[in-house]
């Protein structure tokens, strides 16, 4: 494994996320594909990105550490973060003109949008919603943000709290 093929990966990441984190190619490149990391810890990796402060999508850090060590880390930051950053600003300042057509365009991206989320969403699912006791803390967090306003770390922190008290010890 390369520095430049983390690159190169997390480059091609950054430029297909649209709107979001396409979490389902992110896990198929890292995990299936060039099997960087596993499926555990792209997951725990993720997790852990929601519970700390700060963009969640830092831990492709992690994905990156896996691949290449402190090297892959930063070559993963750099990819996924430089390039599409360039193409927002450039796209800024084009809108900055008022053109009609972009807003529409923005419109039309919001279905694709939330497509891409729940890709992303099955993804994690299907890696971490295992057992009954996990789909019911999955439930049980989705209603509290949804319908309570809950802020998200606390239902992070209850979320760990009950996943500790469910986790049996290892045999």
């Amino acid at each position: 494994m390369t520095t430049l093929q983390v690159l190169v990966a997390f480059l091609q990441l950054g430029l297909l996320s649209f709107g979001s984190v396409n979490l389902a190619s992110m896990e198929r490149l890292v995990v299936q594909q060039h099997h960087w990391i596993s499926q555990a810890q792209f997951v725990q990796g993720y997790a852990l990105g929601q519970l700390l402060p700060g963009p969640n999508v830092l831990a492709i850090l992690l994905y990156g550490y896996g691949a290449d060590g402190f090297p892959g880390a930063l070559a993963a930051l750099v990819g996924f973060f430089v390039p599409p950053a360039a193409v927002v600003l450039a796209v800024y300042r084009l809108t900055q003109r008022g053109t009609g057509w972009l807003q529409r365009a923005y419109r039309a991206l919001l279905p694709v949008g939330a497509g891409l989320l729940l890709a992303g969403l099955l993804t994690l699912a299907r890696g971490s919603v295992t057992t009954w006791g996990t789909a019911g803390i999955a439930v049980v967090a989705f209603g509290l943000v949804m319908t309570r306003r809950v802020p998200p770390v606390w239902v992070v922190v209850g979320g760990v709290a009950a996943g500790l008290l469910l986790a049996r010890p290892p045999a």
